[in-house]
């Protein structure tokens, strides 16, 4: 019963670069606790270290302190290259296919439209025939345009500028957040950490460029 209680009141420890850091001889780094002098400290640690696989030499690193250098990093990176972030994602959330489509079909509505033009100029009043193509050049002028409006509603073009430069204000707003907090910036962003002794390499899905952050001052407390 007492082990049940102690259990109840530690509250389960979030991990918020769980699967996203990774050591650098491509092994996963996982959470692992240390005591020393009746203190337990928290670090991100080598599973093939802990698996006694190979020999890599990478030390562990807090876990406290790689969590929130890696996400001041980010956070200035957002900052420096906000306005090429912007333009990237525009670029990448216009739906190309539609794009075509549409093009495609203003060609087609601007010969439709010449088309009853000239029919329309034909007509003097008492043929028929040409006033029935007319008509049915028309109907067909209208339903082109119609579709138009429709592909032109599915526009990504929507989500401009002010739109996105809103959202990444409010996005990178909350500094010295939970480690709930952390987690969700760090899954939104697809994040990936590769460490060493020296550096810890970012990639995020912002951008096809890494950067690299130095991890002085975070140093284990205790050897392992």
């Amino acid at each position: 019963m007492a082990r049940r209680r102690n259990g109840a009141t530690n509250a389960k420890e979030i991990y918020a670069l769980s699967g996203r850091i990774f050591c650098e001889c491509g092994a996963a780094m996982s959470g692992t606790r240390i005591g020393a002098r009746g203190n337990k400290y928290i670090y991100y640690a080598c599973s093939n270290q802990k698996n006694k696989h190979g020999n890599c030499d990478v030390s562990m690193v807090r876990k406290d302190k790689i969590e929130y250098v890696v996400y001041l990093a980010i956070v200035d990176y957002i900052k420096a290259h906000k306005q090429s972030i912007i333009t990237e994602f525009l670029n990448q959330s216009e739906n190309r296919e539609e794009k075509v489509r549409a093009d495609e079909l203003r060609k087609k509505i601007g010969v439709q439209k010449n088309k009853a033009k000239n029919l329309l100029a034909l007509y003097d009043g008492t043929d028929d025939m040409v006033l029935n193509a007319y008509k049915e050049a028309k109907k067909t002028l209208d339903m082109m345009e119609a579709k138009l409006i429709e592909l032109n509603k599915n526009d990504c073009s929507a989500i401009n500028q002010d739109i996105l430069e809103a959202f990444i204000d409010s996005f990178i707003a909350e500094v010295g957040g939970s480690d709930a907090f952390l987690k969700k910036f760090f899954d939104s962003l697809d994040v990936k950490v590769i460490v060493n002794n020296k550096n810890a390499e970012i990639q995020l899905n912002l951008s096809v460029l890494p950067f690299v952050v130095a991890l002085k001052g975070i140093e284990p407390l205790i050897s392992p």
